[in-house]
């Protein structure tokens, strides 16, 4: 047995190779991967979020600057430290881009053997680059140097000279733009500018990390790194949210914590998020009411008639290094349907088996499982796939009997409310972000499918009996959003209380107790019995 330093894996043509799986002919599309990866997790918790991305033709230089909040001096210094892995994310497994501090590094190989001129724009308004002896990196011996740098500068960012790029980077760019709908990216050169502006309201989805992604060792893991001084419920509270941290029984700093008592806790924590609807992604990627909750993966789909057919896939919210449109999958992993099942080896494969559709799909992984380093094959257990062609082909089945019955007979108001009902409420609560009545929703409806019909008090009265509480039913995640309006009061400590469904709600929370149980089932049976009568 013999070993040999971390910084051969950065500084060989081999290790690199080995390390991202693409060969150094086409390491141009690593570096720019690296680091529109890296820009996209500094805008995260940006209200703003924007990526320009410039390359001068003439004198080779590419620029990618981003609106997050920047990389310090001294945060520079850290990722040239070859002997560990850094990163503010490394502990933080969640919906996101893999987050494993090697990112950087690879960038720095890369450029340091293809001889590019590598300046980090700093926090600070510096522009400073660094200068690496690697005579003896296999060796594990490294020597970094911090030039001095006299330029000032208001980005932030990073820009490489000596590079040359693709001119299929603007579509390389529309690739990354389908997969981050929350962020504007403008792309400079080449003769031209292109825009890809937001779709999507902006989305801090490690807001949103959740327990539900770890198992204890990894939980274990991220404790062990923070400062033993600080409070084990504001660590809860910066990583999971409050709503985890209220509902932490353990008290105290983190250095007098007994990890037994925390194991419990965690097992309760992990339980609480088992319930709680990641309602966040809903704005920021497509197809979330035909998700297929199977974790660690999230596999959400559309499937839309088109003439011109087509795919967006993407995976982790980025894209591959060789192909932004798709990814490979183990062979024989998706059944494509037919008598005789045939197999696709990538995503875009499988699409030709849907003529005339064109679906969109979107893999999310808090922890993506790859078959090879470049990132290209993902590992998907055959469940997951053989459970998303299942669903795709209901979907499509039941698109083609919604279009041939709209082309055959005037729908009914049934059909169209079913069609049409998703819209409603998120026009109506803006996409979940407000509660809103179920009156407030059928006026939208109504707007939605065009029909003054639904002025009358009998259709209104079927939309909330009957369709909205069908759709809730098979909504259950919007339920505590949609309010009913009133339908009756009774007097409560001489105070007239009305019996819809915020009132009730509210009254419930501010009167708990065995006695408030018991007094509201008197009044919901006696109000039923009148009507009876």
């Amino acid at each position: 047995m013999y070993k040999t330093g971390m910084a051969s894996d950065f500084f060989t043509i081999k290790g690199l190779e080995t390390r991202t799986g693409i060969s150094s002919h086409n390491w141009g599309h690593v570096v720019i991967k690296e680091i529109l990866d890296n820009a996209l997790d500094a805008v995260e918790a940006a209200t703003k979020k924007e990526i320009v991305v410039s390359y001068d033709i003439d004198e080779r230089r590419l620029q990618i600057f981003d609106s997050g909040a920047g990389l310090s001096v001294a945060d520079v210094q850290l990722i040239y430290d070859f002997r560990n892995y850094v990163s503010k994310n490394r502990h933080i497994i969640n919906i996101s881009r893999g987050k494993q501090g090697n990112g950087l590094k690879t960038v720095i190989g890369i450029s340091q053997l293809q001889k590019y001129q590598l300046t980090w724009h700093t926090n600070e308004n510096k522009a400073i680059s660094l200068s690496l002896n690697t005579e003896n990196a296999q060796d594990g011996e490294l020597i970094v140097t911090l030039d001095d740098m006299t330029t000032p500068t208001d980005k932030r960012g990073v820009e490489l000279a000596g590079i040359s790029c693709s001119r299929l980077l603007p579509a390389y760019m529309s690739q990354f733009a389908d997969c981050n709908r929350d962020v504007r990216f403008v792309c400079i050169g080449f003769n031209d500018n292109y825009v890809y502006e937001p779709t999507a309201e902006p989305v801090n989805r490690q807001a949103e990390t959740s327990l539900l992604f770890y198992d204890f060792n990894e939980f274990k893991r991220l404790l062990s790194v923070q400062d033993n001084s600080r409070y084990y419920k504001d660590f809860l509270g910066e990583y999971f949210g409050t709503r985890t941290k209220n509902a932490s029984r353990i008290k105290g700093k983190i250095s007098v914590v007994d990890m037994a008592e925390v194991e419990r806790d965690f097992i309760d924590l992990q339980q609480l998020q088992n319930k709680k609807p990641l309602t966040l992604l809903k704005k920021h990627v497509i197809g979330y009411e035909h998700r297929i909750e199977q974790y660690p993966y999230i596999v959400e789909y559309q499937a839309v008639k088109s003439d011109e057919g087509g795919a967006t896939v993407t995976v982790n919210n980025s894209v591959t290094y060789r192909d932004g449109g798709s990814v490979a999958i183990p062979k024989k992993c998706y059944k494509t349907g037919g008598k005789r099942e045939t197999y696709a080896d990538y995503l875009s494969a499988i699409i030709s088996s849907f003529e005339g559709y064109f679906l969109d799909i979107h893999i999310i992984t808090p922890r993506p499982q790859f078959r090879d380093t470049g990132k290209t094959v993902i590992e998907l257990n055959s469940g997951i796939t053989d459970a998303l062609v299942d669903h795709m082909r209901r979907h499509i089945k039941r698109e083609k009997r919604t279009e041939q019955e709209m082309s055959t007979k005037t729908p009914s108001q049934r059909a169209l409310a079913i069609i049409y009902m998703d819209d409603a409420y998120d026009k109506a609560s803006d996409g979940g972000k407000y509660n809103i009545t179920a009156r407030q929703m059928f006026y939208k409806l109504r707007e939605l499918i065009g029909d003054d019909s639904w002025e009358t008090k009998s259709t209104y009265s079927t939309f909330t009996q009957e369709w909205l509480t069908e759709w809730l039913d098979n909504n259950p995640q919007h339920e505590s959003k949609v309010h009913f309006s009133d339908r009756g009061t009774f007097i409560v400590d001489g105070e007239a209380r009305g019996i819809g469904t915020a009132n009730v709600n509210s009254f419930v929370a501010d009167n708990k107790g065995v006695k408030t149980a018991l007094l509201w089932m008197l009044v919901f049976f006696s109000i039923k019995y009148t009507i009876l009568i």
